[in-house]
């Protein structure tokens, strides 16, 4: 993102669930407390910049809307980061009988939980929606929406749109 120089650092613990939306957050908030105390003892000459390790240094390009479409043939750990990292902008997607559907959450299932399927075949296990993924890897999708619909938990998305229980998302 940004190779210039240092003026302040620190580690923020990031959970394992959190998203985008929730990181930026704890960001702003630690930022918040601590950029004031920091502009004091540059003012005051107490700290200099200086330069970032190689190793810190990280550089990007622009996210754009079609980033979130899910590729079903990465593994299902590679997926829910994807999910994470991308919610609220651009979001995630996939195509399904023609139809855009956004993923908002879902949740990694034990490994071979979907042995020998095509990745994006969709299954029904209980009320729980099963995506298959690549690495014969399963994600279990906890909530999603259809364009110009509400955000629903899954298992209320399957009883307005049942065909999603069975069926294939675009690769």
């Amino acid at each position: 993102m940004d190779t210039g120089p240092l003026i302040a650092q620190w580690k923020l613990f990031i959970e394992k669930s959190e998203t985008y939306e929730t990181v930026s957050k704890k960001i702003a908030l630690e930022a918040s407390q601590r950029i004031p105390e920091t502009i004091v003892a540059l003012a005051n000459g107490k700290i200099e910049p200086h330069d970032q390790s190689e190793e810190g240094k990280s550089t990007t390009r622009r996210l754009k809307k079609e980033d979130g479409n899910i590729n079903w043939r990465k593994s299902a750990e590679e997926i829910e980061r994807q999910i994470r990292a991308y919610n609220p902008w651009p979001g995630t997607h996939s195509i399904f009988l023609g139809e855009r559907i956004k993923i908002l959450s879902s949740k990694v299932l034990p490994h071979a939980s979907c042995t020998n399927e095509t990745p994006g075949t969709t299954r029904l296990r209980g009320n729980n929606l099963i995506v298959c993924c690549g690495e014969n890897t399963g994600l279990q999708i906890l909530s999603m929406q259809r364009a110009g619909k509400k955000i629903q938990a899954a298992e209320e998305f399957i009883r307005g749109f049942p065909v999603i229980a069975h069926g294939q998302f675009d690769l």
